[in-house]
């Protein structure tokens, strides 16, 4: 896979289904190359409805992010930032029953949170 938002770099990266639990609603995915680590979607009860959990532990191994995180920092998790909130508005439009191109400007809530990505 290839990861890109806004900076002029790509992340390239293996997944791997680690956990596929319909039953439990997860899936789970293993990370190896500039990414390791792991990304899960979960499927919880969420008042009258349902929502989308995703958690992340990965680690960049990109020489070059590694050895300009000490400045970059601010930067790169604003970089994340935009990705996460492009994946987000995707899920929210998947949810609400759209099909890419065909989404109401702005599709109904569908219990997809955001949460702070860097610390």
């Amino acid at each position: 896979m290839r990861a890109r938002a806004l900076l002029p770099y790509s992340l390239n990266f293996v997944g791997e289904r680690r956990i596929e639990d319909p039953e439990l609603g997860v899936l789970e995915m293993s990370m190896t190359g500039d990414l390791e680590g792991f990304s899960r979607f979960s499927i919880e009860e969420w008042g009258q409805g349902s929502r989308i959990v995703f958690e992340e532990q990965v680690l960049a191994t990109k020489s070059l992010l590694r050895r300009l995180a000490p400045v970059a920092r601010p930067v790169f998790c604003a970089n994340h930032w935009v990705m996460m909130r492009r994946g987000q508005a995707g899920l929210r439009t998947y949810a609400a029953g759209y099909r890419r191109g065909l989404a109401a400007s702005s599709p109904p809530s569908s219990g997809v949170e955001t949460h702070k990505l860097c610390d």
